[in-house]
């Protein structure tokens, strides 16, 4: 790469596929990286290449699960909306933390789309074990192997069910003047005596009309903004996330995931709305409206 040029790809659409070519360096640089290992291999490289040159660059990295949860819950209206989360170490005792919150899910710090989560669950003189792929029961913690580090543990929230299955809100949120607003909400199902909705371990999808009379769109939007507000005090211009929320069966809305790096919205309506508060964010950081 040159000081003003750079190898990279560009669509034809008369092809209709992406092809090599040398481009002048970008206005400005959207993160879609979609894992934390590829992101942190590539962008050094990136981020050195730009040094200097002024190049607004947002989503820059994935959130740190931990570090939000600490933001959020140093919050007074954030803070009442988190579920009791944890860090896993070895010297945290799970079974007190069991005895406390009866079922914990466990997360993987650095996972996204659902990937290595798994839930315990005590019950009587059993611990019930569950992930994706199985369900096991177990006489005791000692027998089962669990990780010492690299996890969060969250309490589990008994959420509102509807027809009889769990979901979850997932809310696309952009930075628009100087407010975060919702782009769109969607409607996600778990499978049955599944442990996450995520389409992709089995998860089903419902239109946001469904439910929209048992949602209190009027605080989301006001709770969303507040979030992104938070975010954008501790990483580096903060222009899209996702969140993913429920309501327990008390009716209190919980928090349980912020996405830096929103999966695509299988609803086209969210995702068009979504790409218009895209294509504004590049005018306003490129000033090419002013």
């Amino acid at each position: 790469m040159s000081h003003h040029f750079f190898e990279g790809y560009c669509f034809d659409g008369a092809k209709k596929q992406w092809i090599k070519t040398t481009l002048p360096l970008p206005n400005v640089i959207y993160n879609r990286y979609p894992g934390r290992k590829s992101e942190i291999k590539k962008l050094t490289s990136l981020h050195q290449k730009i040094k200097g040159k002024h190049i607004p660059f947002f989503n820059s990295a994935f959130f740190s699960k931990w570090k939000v949860y600490q933001l959020f819950s140093k919050d007074p209206i954030l803070s009442s909306h988190l579920p009791k989360t944890y860090r896993l170490t070895p010297e945290i005792d799970i079974a007190k933390l069991l005895q406390k919150h009866s079922s914990l899910y466990f997360k993987p710090i650095n996972s996204s789309k659902g990937a290595g989560i798994f839930r315990l669950s005590s019950h009587k003189h059993t611990i019930i074990y569950q992930d994706h792929k199985r369900k096991e029961e177990f006489s005791s913690l000692k027998a089962i192997d669990l990780p010492r580090s690299a996890y969060l543990i969250q309490e589990a929230i008994e959420t509102q069910p509807f027809k009889d299955r769990r979901y979850d809100l997932r809310i696309l949120a952009h930075h628009k003047d100087s407010r975060y607003v919702i782009s769109g909400v969607g409607i996600r199902h778990s499978p049955y005596q599944s442990i996450t909705t995520h389409t992709l371990n089995g998860g089903s999808i419902s239109p946001f009309q469904d439910l929209e009379d048992e949602v209190d769109t009027s605080f989301l939007s006001s709770f969303v903004n507040t979030c992104g507000q938070v975010l954008q005090k501790s990483f580096p211009l903060v222009e899209e996330f996702s969140l993913d929320m429920a309501k327990s069966v008390q009716g209190q809305y919980y928090l349980f995931e912020v996405n830096a790096k929103p999966m695509i919205f299988d609803e086209t309506d969210i995702q068009t709305q979504g790409a218009k508060h895209i294509c504004n964010i590049f005018y306003k950081l490129t000033k090419f409206l002013d």
